[in-house]
């Protein structure tokens, strides 16, 4: 039986690539009629790799439509940095709508294909956003976000500082909300309203003024105590009986010492050396 043909899949000499139009109005910038990606010779393997090598052709199309942007004499805008706030809502915004190309591709989106490699990626970012990775693994995971908006002459801070990671964490927070969605769009529903800090109207945040850390919110996971955290965090990991015990009557006994289970986006450092320096 005839395999049938898949939309941007383009057979050649035994080998398998992915291939993309440039339209007419980019092709003086990216200076070729079509984009083309190497897939490897066995059909499957091309066809699962598929719609990540088109959403990278998308990407550098969308980075030639700024650069046409730039050179247009007709809009000479020097368009200021991006906000954290703003780099957010673009990150969210942009995922969704890869996400709705990718599906737009006839027999390119394969939903148990993504069912199966999807929830190892999303519950790292999960963990990468509760501040549980290094700073390698969070940059595998999450650096590429990082380096979109940089790219596009944001400014974002040096890989590996502090602003870093916070930055990055709240990157892998937004990627797995946006997963989230994802997995809603397999089983048919609608997306759900967005729920990171950083994705809600200021109007349905509490104040500044009226708790000045809730800057320090990355994530929704930010407003529960460790405990809860914790917890969640141990199933996620299976962690071993006895590790489990030890880091839970640590959590405890923080949280007695500081006496309220304090959300953990406002939790200090004088919290945390308070219980570390003897009376």
């Amino acid at each position: 039986m005839r395999a049938g043909k898949i939309r941007n899949l383009l057979p050649r000499n035994g080998r398998y690539y992915a291939r993309l139009t440039v339209p007419a109005s980019l092709r003086p910038i990216v200076g070729k009629r079509e984009l083309t990606e190497p897939l490897g010779a066995d059909r499957a393997v091309a066809i699962r790799l598929l719609s990540s090598a088109i959403h990278r052709m998308q990407m550098e199309l969308d980075q030639a439509r700024d650069r046409v942007t730039a050179l247009n004499p007709a809009a000479p805008s020097r368009r200021r940095p991006l906000s954290v706030r703003q780099m957010a809502l673009a990150h969210y915004g942009r995922e969704l709508e890869r996400d709705d190309a990718a599906r737009s591709l006839p027999n390119a989106y394969d939903p148990q294909h993504e069912a199966k490699f999807r929830p190892t990626y999303y519950y790292a970012l999960k963990r990468a956003a509760r501040g549980g990775a290094e700073d390698d693994e969070l940059a595998a995971l999450i650096q590429w976000a990082v380096d979109e908006f940089a790219d596009e002459s944001n400014e974002v801070p040096e890989k590996g500082t502090d602003k870093w990671r916070d930055l990055a964490r709240m990157f892998a927070g937004l990627k797995a909300e946006t997963i989230e969605n994802q997995n809603r769009r397999d089983r048919g529903e609608p997306d759900a309203p967005p729920k990171h800090p950083m994705l809600l109207p200021a109007s349905e945040l509490p104040s500044t003024a009226a708790d000045p850390l809730r800057v320090r919110m990355i994530g929704p996971d930010s407003a529960k105590p460790l405990s809860v955290i914790l917890s969640a965090m141990m199933m996620e990991k299976q962690g071993k009986p006895g590790t489990v015990y030890e880091y839970e009557v640590a959590v405890r006994m923080f949280e007695e010492f500081l006496g309220e289970a304090k959300p953990a986006y406002r939790i200090t450092r004088q919290d945390v050396l308070a219980i570390r320096t003897p009376c």
